[in-house]
Order: C-alpha cells, then sequence, then structure tokens
C-alpha cells in the first residue's frame, strides 16, 4: 500500500480549489474488475453549486460553531460576524520608469475584544476587500482559540509584485501605509507579513510609521520585524513548522489508512515559497521523500526524490521552478541538475549596487550576502555597525554609522 502526501501552501484565501490550503492524500488504485453497471436509470440527483465566496464560509463556520454554544442570541451573531471597521484606499505611485499608477488597498478591523487587531499585510493581484474582511475574521478567532491576547485584522494591497522592482515596492508600501494614517498603531492595529511580504516590507512599515510618530517607541506597531530591529528567531519558519506539525498530528490520529508518521512516506509541495521551502525541508528531515514541487511558473518531480539543496539554490539565484521533471543527479555535480531544472527569470540582486535607499533593513540584507559571499569579511565590526545605525536612528542622531557602513561595502564589493 502506498499514498503520497499532497500539501498546498498557496494563499489563506477561499479561491478556486488551486489556492486552497490543504493535506490530500492519494489512496492506491483500485483493482480491475467488471465494469460497474450502467444500464439502469440514471438516479442521481444534481447538487446544488457549492457556494465559494468567502463571506459565505465565514458565516457558515460561524453558525457551526454557536450551534454547540447554549444562550447565546442573535445579536451576538452578528457583532462577531461583523468587522469593526474597513478602510479602502486609492492612492497613486510613481513607478522606476516615471509613470503614474494608481493602487487599491484594504485594511479590515475585524474586532478588539481581546486586544488590538492583529493580522498580515498582503500583496497580490486578486486582493479584493471581501477576502481581506474573512481572513480578518479568521485571525480574531485564531487568536481567541489558542489564547493570544490579540483581535482580528487583516490588509492587502491589489498588485503584482513579480512585476515590481523593489523600489516600486518600497515607495507603494509607504504609501499605502501613509494613507491608513493612525488607523494602525501598536494599541489599535498591528500588521504582520503575509502572502509575498516579508520583513523588508515590515521595516518598510514601521520606518514609514516612525517618521510620522516621532519621539515614541513605535516598534511595537508590527510583528515579523528583521531580528536586528527586534524580531523574534524562527518567525519566518513558523508557519512551514505548523504544517509539519498539523500533518504529523493527523498521521498520529490514524486518519490515513495504513500510515501513522512521515517516515517513508512520499510527499508532493504544491506551493514553493517561504511557507513551501520551510516545510518540504522538515519533511525530509522527518523521513518523508519530497517527490515533486511546484510555484507559480510549474513544477518539478522526480520519482527518487528531489534535492531539496540543488533546488534552493537555484531559486536563491533569482530563478523559479520549471515544469519539467528534474533530471537525475550526478554525484560528482549536483549543482547541475537544480540548474537544469529552472528557468531564470531575473537576475540576482548585487548586494550593494542594486539597493539604493537608506533603510536599516537594506543594509541587514546586504551584509548577509555579503558574509556568505566573502567569509573573512570582518563581520563583527559590519554587524556593530548595524547596532549603532539603529541607535542613531532611535535618537534622531546623524546617520554616521550608516555612512561606515557603505564605505565598507564599497570597498570590498565588485562594481561601482
Amino acid at each position: 500500500m502506498w499514498h503520497t502526501l499532497t500539501i498546498r501552501l498557496m494563499s489563506q484565501a477561499v479561491r478556486p480549489p488551486q489556492h486552497h490550503t490543504a493535506a490530500i492524500v492519494r489512496s492506491p488504485p483500485p483493482t480491475r474488475g467488471a465494469p460497474p453497471d450502467m444500464t439502469g436509470p440514471d438516479t442521481t440527483t444534481q447538487q446544488p453549486e457549492e457556494n465559494l465566496e468567502p463571506l459565505h464560509i465565514s458565516e457558515q463556520r460561524l453558525e457551526r460553531a454557536m450551534a454547540h454554544l447554549d444562550g447565546i442570541s442573535r445579536d451576538l451573531f452578528a457583532f462577531l460576524h461583523t468587522p469593526k471597521r474597513t478602510i479602502s484606499v486609492f492612492f497613486p505611485v510613481q513607478m522606476d520608469d516615471s509613470s503614474v499608477r494608481i493602487f487599491e488597498g484594504h485594511r479590515v478591523l475585524h474586532n478588539r475584544v481581546l486586544g488590538a487587531g492583529k493580522g498580515g499585510i498582503r500583496y497580490h493581484p486578486a486582493v479584493t476587500v471581501d477576502e481581506v474582511r474573512f481572513l480578518a475574521t479568521l485571525m480574531t478567532w485564531k487568536c481567541a482559540l489558542i489564547g493570544v491576547p490579540f483581535g482580528g485584522a487583516k490588509g492587502g494591497v491589489a498588485c503584482d509584485v513579480k512585476s515590481l522592482s523593489r523600489e516600486d515596492l518600497r515607495r507603494t508600501t509607504r504609501r499605502f501605509i501613509a494613507e491608513l494614517g493612525d488607523n494602525i498603531g501598536p494599541h489599535t492595529d498591528i500588521p504582520a507579513p503575509d502572502l509575498y511580504t516579508d520583513e523588508q516590507t515590515i521595516a518598510w512599515i514601521y520606518d514609514t510609521y516612525d517618521a510620522m510618530h516621532p519621539g515614541r517607541n513605535n516598534l511595537p506597531v508590527v510583528t515579523g520585524k528583521p531580528l536586528d530591529m527586534g524580531g523574534s528567531a524562527g518567525r519566518v519558519e513558523a508557519t512551514g513548522r505548523g504544517v509539519l506539525y498539523a500533518t504529523e498530528r493527523t498521521l498520529s490520529q490514524k486518519l490515513v489508512a495504513g500510515r501513522t508518521s512521515l517516515k517513508g512516506a512520499r510527499v508532493v509541495i504544491q506551493g514553493f515559497g517561504n511557507v513551501g521551502a520551510v516545510a518540504a525541508r522538515l519533511f525530509r528531515d522527518h523521513g518523508a521523500v519530497v517527490v515533486a514541487i511546484s510555484d507559480s511558473q510549474g513544477g518539478i518531480f522526480r520519482e527518487q526524490g528531489i534535492d531539496l539543496v540543488a533546488v534552493g539554490q537555484t531559486r536563491g539565484d533569482g530563478q523559479e521552478v520549471a515544469l519539467r521533471e528534474e533530471p537525475e543527479v550526478d554525484p560528482a555535480r549536483p549543482d547541475v541538475a537544480g540548474q537544469e531544472a529552472g528557468t531564470v527569470r531575473q537576475p540576482p540582486l548585487h548586494p550593494f549596487r542594486d539597493r539604493p535607499g537608506g533603510d536599516v533593513v537594506d543594509v541587514h540584507h546586504a551584509l548577509t550576502e555579503l558574509l556568505a559571499a566573502h567569509p573573512t569579511a570582518d563581520a563583527q565590526h559590519l554587524r556593530a555597525l548595524i547596532r549603532n545605525a539603529h541607535k542613531e536612528k532611535e535618537q534622531n542622531k546623524p546617520p554616521k554609522s550608516f555612512r561606515e557602513i557603505f564605505q565598507v561595502l564599497r570597498e570590498i564589493m565588485p562594481g561601482p
């Protein structure tokens, strides 16, 4: 008996099936035998079309939950289902080519009974206010279920991250946060990373909010910050690790016939971003064999198992997964398979030259790549400069450390 676990890691939003987050178990094919009798009358009845609208699903889930509670009035149902505040904004952004584009953004604060609203900001072309409202509602329930003292919130901007430059994204993020103004804050509504946003996005959000509210400790306005700004270690891997734990729990409950652990399981990862890549590595470390992975550009399949290290290196060089079978790995040149299995989408960023701007996190990322490429660099000295730059920013002092950092980078990095 064999099973293949398919882990889908695309989006929390309720969309058509390709966007669902799910774990699917494929059972063995049925044994061959006589075909079923198809000559009798058709007694099947047509099922009504399933309603996959986010707000409809949200209402259904709340209805099921409240059926288990005594003495709950319909008035409370309406309160739990209706968001406290919904903000939609349209804002202009000047792009790298000097054109001006109008973006649409949303921020929904669903409930603050347990504390300040808490929820990510996502960037995706299909972001809608109904989707954001649905996800904000889920955040309220999730925080309540696990006892976290936060309410639910969510946000998003309708944009295609893959078609925007780093500077385009920076300007878009800053303008969106400026439009939200005092509608976010450490005690009211706290943004976090989400789909196609990361610690760099969060650093831009913090920096914009901090500039608008000088003289305060504004670090609690966001979570998911870079470590040098007070972020939490393990935050990037947390969601992928949760996928592992959920799968292990499902197997331990004997919900998959013939399998109670991941050891020897064949796993397919659908969605190979931050979550999927981490989940794939963790599944492998727990004895599973990852036989296929995919992202928005295609997928790779290899019956014997995929070399995740080679694929990770390929994607780290600015490439994405291509829709083709991964070639056999030559033990003498394990890097070749990863290169052939990917299609180049964009060149890698130069750690200094391709990162204009003056954000601390920009220098932090440049430093990380620099130390990986130049192991002999004075890492201790550079990290000390980073810490000093943070202190200078908090104390509104002239950015002396910034100038020293860039001078060091200029001396040891090639190019202008």
